[in-house]
Protein backbone atom coordinates (compact mmCIF):
# COMPACT_ATOMS: atom_id res chain seq x y z
CA UNK A 1 0.00 0.00 0.00
CA UNK A 2 1.33 3.43 -0.92
CA UNK A 3 2.21 5.57 2.07
CA UNK A 4 0.63 8.72 0.68
CA UNK A 5 -0.26 10.59 3.86
CA UNK A 6 2.11 11.72 6.59
CA UNK A 7 1.19 11.09 10.18
CA UNK A 8 1.76 14.80 10.84
CA UNK A 9 -1.30 15.55 8.66
CA UNK A 10 -3.47 13.14 10.65
CA UNK A 11 -2.25 14.62 13.94
CA UNK A 12 -2.96 18.15 12.69
CA UNK A 13 -6.49 17.05 11.72
CA UNK A 14 -7.07 15.42 15.11
CA UNK A 15 -5.86 18.51 16.96
CA UNK A 16 -8.03 20.79 14.79
CA UNK A 17 -11.06 18.54 15.19
CA UNK A 18 -11.22 17.84 11.45
CA UNK A 19 -12.52 14.58 10.02
CA UNK A 20 -9.56 12.52 8.87
CA UNK A 21 -11.32 9.18 8.34
CA UNK A 22 -11.61 9.51 4.56
CA UNK A 23 -7.84 10.16 4.29
CA UNK A 24 -6.87 6.93 6.07
CA UNK A 25 -6.96 3.76 4.00
CA UNK A 26 -6.81 0.46 5.90
CA UNK A 27 -5.94 -2.87 4.38
CA UNK A 28 -7.31 -6.01 5.89
CA UNK A 29 -4.46 -8.31 4.87
CA UNK A 30 -0.67 -8.05 4.73
CA UNK A 31 1.16 -10.73 2.67
CA UNK A 32 3.25 -13.16 4.73
CA UNK A 33 6.64 -11.98 3.40
CA UNK A 34 5.72 -8.39 4.19
CA UNK A 35 4.73 -9.53 7.70
CA UNK A 36 8.26 -10.91 7.98
CA UNK A 37 9.76 -7.54 7.00
CA UNK A 38 7.54 -5.72 9.52
CA UNK A 39 8.51 -8.21 12.25
CA UNK A 40 12.23 -7.78 11.45
CA UNK A 41 11.90 -4.00 11.56
CA UNK A 42 10.00 -4.07 14.86
CA UNK A 43 12.44 -6.53 16.49
CA UNK A 44 15.43 -4.53 15.23
CA UNK A 45 14.04 -1.36 16.81
CA UNK A 46 13.16 -3.11 20.08
CA UNK A 47 16.60 -4.72 20.24
CA UNK A 48 18.24 -1.36 19.48
CA UNK A 49 16.79 0.13 22.66
CA UNK A 50 19.13 -0.04 25.63
CA UNK A 51 16.74 -2.24 27.61
CA UNK A 52 19.26 -3.04 30.35
CA UNK A 53 19.19 0.58 31.48
CA UNK A 54 15.39 0.91 31.43
CA UNK A 55 13.01 0.17 34.25
CA UNK A 56 10.19 -2.28 33.39
CA UNK A 57 7.58 0.47 32.96
CA UNK A 58 9.72 2.37 30.46
CA UNK A 59 10.38 -0.86 28.54
CA UNK A 60 6.65 -1.49 28.20
CA UNK A 61 5.95 2.13 27.19
CA UNK A 62 8.68 2.16 24.53
CA UNK A 63 7.64 -1.24 23.16
CA UNK A 64 3.99 -0.16 23.06
CA UNK A 65 4.86 2.97 21.10
CA UNK A 66 6.97 1.01 18.62
CA UNK A 67 4.16 -1.55 18.31
CA UNK A 68 1.56 1.10 17.47
CA UNK A 69 3.71 3.17 15.11
CA UNK A 70 5.78 0.43 13.44
CA UNK A 71 3.33 -2.46 13.29
CA UNK A 72 -0.27 -1.26 13.51
CA UNK A 73 0.17 1.68 11.16
CA UNK A 74 1.66 -0.69 8.55
CA UNK A 75 -1.94 -1.69 7.87
CA UNK A 76 -2.58 1.87 6.63
CA UNK A 77 -1.45 4.40 4.05
CA UNK A 78 0.06 6.54 6.84
CA UNK A 79 3.80 7.27 6.58
CA UNK A 80 5.65 7.28 9.89
CA UNK A 81 9.15 8.73 10.28
CA UNK A 82 11.27 7.97 13.34
CA UNK A 83 10.86 11.52 14.64
CA UNK A 84 7.06 11.03 14.56
CA UNK A 85 7.28 8.41 17.31
CA UNK A 86 6.76 10.63 20.35
CA UNK A 87 4.73 10.42 23.54
CA UNK A 88 2.66 13.41 22.47
CA UNK A 89 1.81 11.91 19.07
CA UNK A 90 0.98 8.59 20.70
CA UNK A 91 -1.39 10.29 23.13
CA UNK A 92 -3.05 12.38 20.41
CA UNK A 93 -3.64 9.33 18.20
CA UNK A 94 -4.74 7.11 21.09
CA UNK A 95 -7.22 9.65 22.40
CA UNK A 96 -8.68 10.04 18.89
CA UNK A 97 -9.38 6.30 18.77
CA UNK A 98 -7.47 5.81 15.51
CA UNK A 99 -5.36 2.91 16.83
CA UNK A 100 -8.45 1.04 18.02
CA UNK A 101 -10.27 1.76 14.76
CA UNK A 102 -7.39 0.40 12.67
CA UNK A 103 -7.13 -2.71 14.83
CA UNK A 104 -10.87 -3.38 14.51
CA UNK A 105 -10.80 -2.91 10.73
CA UNK A 106 -7.82 -5.27 10.31
CA UNK A 107 -9.48 -7.90 12.44
CA UNK A 108 -8.11 -11.40 12.10
CA UNK A 109 -5.02 -10.42 10.12
CA UNK A 110 -3.88 -8.09 12.89
CA UNK A 111 -4.26 -10.98 15.35
CA UNK A 112 -2.16 -13.12 12.99
CA UNK A 113 0.45 -10.34 12.87
CA UNK A 114 0.62 -10.20 16.69
CA UNK A 115 1.08 -13.98 16.85
CA UNK A 116 3.69 -13.87 14.07
CA UNK A 117 5.80 -11.30 15.93
CA UNK A 118 5.44 -13.04 19.31
CA UNK A 119 6.55 -16.35 17.80
CA UNK A 120 9.48 -14.60 16.11
CA UNK A 121 10.51 -13.13 19.47
CA UNK A 122 10.25 -16.55 21.10
CA UNK A 123 12.47 -18.16 18.43
CA UNK A 124 14.93 -15.30 18.80
CA UNK A 125 15.16 -15.84 22.57
CA UNK A 126 15.52 -19.60 22.11
CA UNK A 127 18.35 -19.08 19.60
CA UNK A 128 20.11 -16.73 22.05
CA UNK A 129 19.82 -19.26 24.90
CA UNK A 130 20.98 -22.07 22.62
CA UNK A 131 24.02 -20.10 21.49
CA UNK A 132 24.83 -19.16 25.09
CA UNK A 133 24.61 -22.75 26.25
CA UNK A 134 26.69 -23.97 23.30
CA UNK A 135 29.41 -21.44 24.14
CA UNK A 136 29.57 -22.54 27.78
CA UNK A 137 32.26 -25.04 28.58
CA UNK A 138 33.19 -26.91 31.73
CA UNK A 139 35.78 -24.33 32.79
CA UNK A 140 33.29 -21.45 32.43
CA UNK A 141 30.71 -23.33 34.47
CA UNK A 142 33.24 -24.26 37.16
CA UNK A 143 34.34 -20.62 37.42
CA UNK A 144 30.73 -19.41 37.65
CA UNK A 145 29.95 -21.97 40.35
CA UNK A 146 33.07 -20.94 42.28
CA UNK A 147 32.00 -17.26 42.15
CA UNK A 148 28.47 -18.20 43.20
CA UNK A 149 29.78 -20.19 46.19
CA UNK A 150 31.98 -17.24 47.20
CA UNK A 151 28.97 -14.93 47.12
CA UNK A 152 26.95 -17.38 49.21
CA UNK A 153 29.85 -17.61 51.66
CA UNK A 154 29.72 -13.85 52.27
CA UNK A 155 26.80 -13.78 54.72
CA UNK A 156 26.77 -9.98 54.95
CA UNK A 157 26.46 -9.65 51.15
CA UNK A 158 23.72 -12.29 51.03
CA UNK A 159 21.80 -10.51 53.81
CA UNK A 160 22.09 -7.13 52.06
CA UNK A 161 20.97 -8.62 48.74
CA UNK A 162 18.06 -10.34 50.50
CA UNK A 163 16.99 -7.04 52.06
CA UNK A 164 17.05 -5.29 48.68
CA UNK A 165 15.08 -8.08 47.01
CA UNK A 166 12.57 -8.21 49.88
CA UNK A 167 12.09 -4.44 49.77
CA UNK A 168 11.22 -4.56 46.04
CA UNK A 169 9.14 -7.74 46.00
CA UNK A 170 6.65 -8.73 48.72
CA UNK A 171 6.44 -12.33 47.47
CA UNK A 172 10.23 -12.67 47.62
CA UNK A 173 10.13 -11.12 51.10
CA UNK A 174 7.81 -13.87 52.33
CA UNK A 175 10.05 -16.56 50.81
CA UNK A 176 13.20 -15.00 52.30
CA UNK A 177 11.56 -14.87 55.74
CA UNK A 178 10.49 -18.50 55.38
CA UNK A 179 14.05 -19.52 54.40
CA UNK A 180 15.54 -17.57 57.34
CA UNK A 181 13.08 -19.27 59.73
CA UNK A 182 14.09 -22.67 58.31
CA UNK A 183 17.80 -21.91 58.79
CA UNK A 184 17.17 -20.68 62.35
CA UNK A 185 15.18 -23.83 63.13
CA UNK A 186 17.95 -26.09 61.80
CA UNK A 187 20.56 -24.14 63.78
CA UNK A 188 18.48 -24.47 66.95
CA UNK A 189 18.16 -28.25 66.39
CA UNK A 190 21.91 -28.53 65.89
CA UNK A 191 22.59 -26.53 69.09
CA UNK A 192 20.23 -28.77 71.07
CA UNK A 193 21.90 -31.91 69.69
CA UNK A 194 25.40 -30.68 70.59
CA UNK A 195 24.31 -29.90 74.17
CA UNK A 196 23.02 -33.47 74.73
Amino acid sequence: MDKNIKIKEIIADVKAGNNFADKVKIRRYIPILEKGDIARNYLFKVNSMNLDLMDPVTKVIESEMLWRFNVLLEFTNIKVDDDDITFENYDVLSSSGIFDHIKEECGLDFTKMEKFIMETMMFSRNDFMSDMLKSANGDNLKESLKEFKEILGDKELVNKMSEIIAFNDPIAKAEIEKAKAGVAKEKLKADIETKK
